[in-house]
Order: C-alpha cells, then structure tokens, then sequence
C-alpha cells in the first residue's frame, strides 16, 4: 500500500477508520488528505470505543479533519454526535461510530465531487462543516494504557458493558 500512495501524488485522499499513518513524504504527496476518525476531537487517537464508556461521556461521535503529520491534530472540518445512553457496550459504540463515519463519507464526498481543486474542496468542507471553533484535546492515551484500562473495567466488574 505505502508504495501506491507514494508513487502517484493524489488530489484528495479518504481515511476510514484506518490505523496506517502516513509520513511527510506521502503526504507532500496529497493535495488534500482527510480522515474519518471514530470519534470527536476530545479523544484523538485510540480509545474511541472504551474511553466514552469509562468516562460516562454524554456523546460519542465521529470527526473530519484534514491529516497532517502529527496524528488527529489536522483541521476540523466537521463532527457528527450522538447521545451515549447509560449502559451502552463497546460494541454498540463501534456500530454506532461506524455508522456515523459513513454518513460523514457521503456527505463529504458530495462536497469534494463538486470541487474544482482539492484546495477549494478544503475550502468547501472548511465553510459547509461545523468545524470551526472546535479544537484536539491534548491527552492522548497508549494502546497500553487502554489495555490497562479495560483490564481493569474486566477485573472491578466482569460485566461492564466496555467488556461487551
């Protein structure tokens, strides 16, 4: 994959829930390269599915954000939310996220098909989404630290719903 996207440069790019990071080079290479990431911008990263959960979060949500190198930093072009209720499993999170991501597809790649450029796509998506104003969160949580974490959901509560 890594020597397809490097041997061509692209106009625009889609990411979907997709755990291949791209490097400065292949991405010198895209005049416009967005990601769909699995949740909203306080939880960039990993953890989308157990971190809303453990935290009681009152929403989960997926994000549309330009890719830059620094991982799920890039512009926010636009979020979609949905209410967690109480109780709701790991599983029901993903579903949902992943719903959520597709939705987001459609309705970004309606904006970006009408574009002339990939920098008036960027604009497009920039003016059209719901983005501006909202900001990454700092914190940024390890694939270990999440091991940890749901070790611990298990060993407190073997049924806890992030188990589920």
């Amino acid at each position: 994959m890594r020597k397809t996207v490097s041997d061509r440069p692209w106009d625009i790019v889609f990411s979907v829930h997709n755990d291949l990071l791209f490097s400065a080079h292949e991405l010198s290479g895209m005049g416009l390269a967005l990601n769909l990431h699995p949740a909203l911008p306080n939880l960039p990263g990993i953890g989308h599915d157990v971190i809303p959960i453990l935290e009681q979060h009152p929403e989960v949500g997926v994000t549309l954000h330009e890719i830059i190198e620094k991982v799920d930093s890039g512009t926010i072009f636009h979020t979609e939310r949905f209410p967690l209720p109480q109780g709701a499993s790991r599983s029901w999170v993903r579903q949902v996220t992943q719903a959520l991501c597709l939705h987001l597809l459609e309705w970004s790649a309606r904006i970006v098909r009408q574009a002339p450029s990939a920098k008036e796509a960027r604009l497009a998506l920039w003016t059209k989404g719901n983005g501006m104003g909202q900001h990454w969160a700092e914190t940024r949580r390890t694939r270990n630290q999440i091991a940890q974490l749901v070790e611990h959901a298990r060993i407190c509560n073997p049924e806890s719903p992030v188990l589920q």
